[in-house]
């Protein structure tokens, strides 16, 4: 499956577009230049062409992952979406390491939204807390941020209390990734709530600009 992977996005590469999509992540990582949409193909192709099972996935998202090229990172994240209804406790230690391995909103965001908060919303309140606890103290912003916007896709089941414990412990932080979060994770909210994040953003007048102003972007 990895070979099928390498020869498809071989034959998909595009020196020039991936200059230009190195210099729009501040060349942080290597791209081949193959635009999202034909990833997306190659990916569908693979499920169909191999019908893998679930240990299969995740053993090939997880060598996908650490390749060299941007691009096989998002073949990874797109065959983990896939499952993610289907991943359990047993696969947040590899999430978590998938956070912590080139980290940058783009991967990051997917990882938090789309797969790392479908597993913690089937976990117990106190099981979820362990990690969501462990990610907040680690140090590592981009922990936090998955902590910030994991609830992003919750709607009315979102802890309330959760979202604005950590949206107050984090109101401050200096980094814009940070604030940004906070603001986005509100201003989703608003979109079942907006009183709700109308009033904790009116009871915290030390929330920052960035953050205020995401988070009641879109009214009632």
């Amino acid at each position: 499956m990895i070979n099928f992977i390498e020869k498809e996005l071989d034959k998909l590469k595009n020196p020039l577009e991936a200059v230009r999509q190195a210099a729009y992540m501040r060349d942080k990582f290597k791209f081949l230049g193959i635009k999202k949409p034909l990833i997306k193909n190659v990916s569908v192709e693979l499920l169909k062409e191999f019908k893998p099972n679930l240990e299969e996935i995740v053993s090939l998202a997880n060598n996908l992952y650490y390749k060299e090229y941007r691009e096989y990172q998002y073949v990874a994240l797109y065959l983990l979406e896939k499952i993610a209804k289907k991943l359990d406790e047993n696969h947040l230690l590899m999430l978590e390491k998938m956070i912590l391995h080139d980290s940058w909103w783009d991967s990051v965001d997917v990882l938090s939204s789309n797969i790392i908060g479908i597993v913690l919303f089937k976990l117990p309140i106190e099981a979820r807390k362990k990690y969501l606890d462990k990610w907040e103290n680690s140090g590592n912003m981009w922990l936090l941020r998955v902590c910030i916007i994991h609830q992003l896709k919750y709607k009315i089941d979102t802890n309330t209390n959760y979202l604005a414990y950590i949206c107050q412990q984090s109101k401050t932080h200096q980094d814009f990734f940070i604030r940004k979060a906070i603001g986005w994770a509100l201003r989703e909210f608003s979109k079942t709530n907006y009183s709700w994040v109308q009033n904790f953003v009116n009871n915290n007048l030390d929330l920052s600009p960035l953050s205020k102003k995401e988070a009641l972007r879109i009214k009632p």
